[in-house]
């Protein structure tokens, strides 16, 4: 059985490359930036319209505009396994 003190360090073994702790920065900051638009559109079309049912509507385009992405793109990779122009591993 594993101890806790390997469980944490083995979880956090890939923060020791520079490379990951550099993607993981720029990952949490495209979606702050994100979040932060989100917020932003949504006030502006508050303080213009003045009608909370408005910013529903903003809420719902930007909350399906993000799912519809994310399942396109699990729709892209289902195709892509099934193409006949995938490249086949030759056998050995």
């Amino acid at each position: 059985m594993a101890s806790p003190e390997n469980t944490k360090s083995a979880g956090m073994a890939a923060f020791a490359h520079p490379g990951f702790r550099l993607y993981q920065l720029a990952r949490f900051c495209v979606v702050l930036s994100t979040e932060m638009q989100s917020v932003a559109v949504g006030w502006q079309v508050y303080e213009i319209t003045k009608r909370p049912l408005y910013l529903g509507y903003v809420v719902l385009v930007l909350t399906c505009n993000n799912k519809s992405y994310m399942v396109g793109m699990e729709d892209a990779q289902s195709l892509g396994e099934h193409s006949p122009y995938r490249r086949r591993k030759e056998p050995a």
